[in-house]
């Protein structure tokens, strides 16, 4: 039998491929962090089915040329201020609804196209409608139009102001204006303590208030993109503090920010320095079982840790 000729796959990013890292990272600053490829192979398919389908083309055309359905705008969340009721500003909000209910028929229900590309072509188009929004400009606002009344304007030049400073030191490369926000103050209030300390991680405690204890400690693993206290803001918009007032012990994972000196650390550092090295813990501490909570791009890395638990027979996980 003749052997199969071994195919050598490159290395996406290597000494032999100077370019392509810079390359990469700036289209990766344009995009927002998205592939233009995917996107448009996703818009190519559903774009040629649609030519493709007089019946939909049809469809769309009479969805146009028809009065559209009578969608209360109160209801949505941008437009259920009162002042949303008065000409013209009712007609521009119908206007939007209707659009938005057009593009989203426009992108569901085309035959041959493939799953994925329908969800990528639908989101886009929500999240382009998005940011067209009467709501998102000052003219066609009635609220804005309000406060520019009552201001003389002079909201108008204070946000122009501001929209100038961050266009500044965009350009400049100058850092943003420090927070206002202090961390321990304004900000993480709940009372905790760091158990556990390594490379790559703090593991915080954080102390029931109740007298009776539920058995399962409760771990959550956020993003590492963002800080830990995403989940605890203030006293009145805080899961973790919510949790420990109902008996849990809750722990939580706080990522360390990395610079350049970690540009080697790999998903199974993260994997190994995070959930693992946190259920180690919990486990020396007694826990049989644990709840575990993933957030964001902790709940893949949690999914991670569950799947390869259920491997090795690991029933620590109680629920992830």
């Amino acid at each position: 039998m003749q052997e199969r000729e071994s195919i050598v796959v490159p290395e996406p990013y290597s000494k032999d491929r100077p370019l392509d890292p810079t390359w990469h990272s700036m289209i990766g600053k344009l995009s927002g962090g998205l592939s233009p490829a995917a996107l448009a192979t996703a818009y190519l398919d559903w774009s040629l089915h649609l030519i493709a389908s007089p019946d939909k083309q049809t469809e769309l055309i009479w969805a146009l040329l028809s009065d559209p359905a009578g969608e209360d705008a109160a209801l949505d969340p941008r437009f259920k201020d009162a002042t949303w009721q008065a000409q013209p500003y009712a007609t521009f909000a119908q206007q939007f609804l209707a659009a938005q209910q057009w593009w989203d028929q426009a992108t569901r229900g085309l035959p041959g196209v493939d799953p994925k590309h329908e969800r990528m072509v639908n989101f886009m188009a929500r999240q382009w409608l998005d940011m067209m929004s009467p709501a998102n400009f000052a003219a066609t606002n009635p609220l804005v139009v309000a406060r520019s009344i009552a201001e003389g304007g002079e909201n108008l030049r204070r946000g122009l102001r501001y929209w100038l400073e961050d266009f500044h030191r965009l350009i400049s490369g100058r850092p943003r204006r420090a927070s206002t926000f202090a961390v321990g103050t304004d900000l993480a209030t709940t009372p905790g303590d760091v158990v556990l300390k390594n490379d790559l991680i703090e593991l915080i405690r954080y102390h029931p208030t109740t007298d009776k204890l539920h058995p399962e400690p409760i771990l959550i693993v956020p993003a590492w993109i963002m800080k830990y206290y995403i989940l605890d803001l203030t006293a009145e918009r805080s899961l973790v503090a919510y949790l420990r007032d109902q008996g849990f012990e809750v722990f939580i994972i706080s990522w360390k920010n990395p610079g350049a000196s970690d540009a080697h650390l790999s998903m199974q550092t993260y994997l190994d320095l995070g959930p693992r090295a946190a259920l180690t813990h919990l486990k020396h501490g007694g826990a049989e079982r644990v709840h575990a909570v993933g957030y964001c791009l902790g709940g893949t890395l949690l999914s991670i840790a569950a799947a390869a638990a259920a491997r090795d027979q690991d029933s620590t996980l109680l629920d992830g």
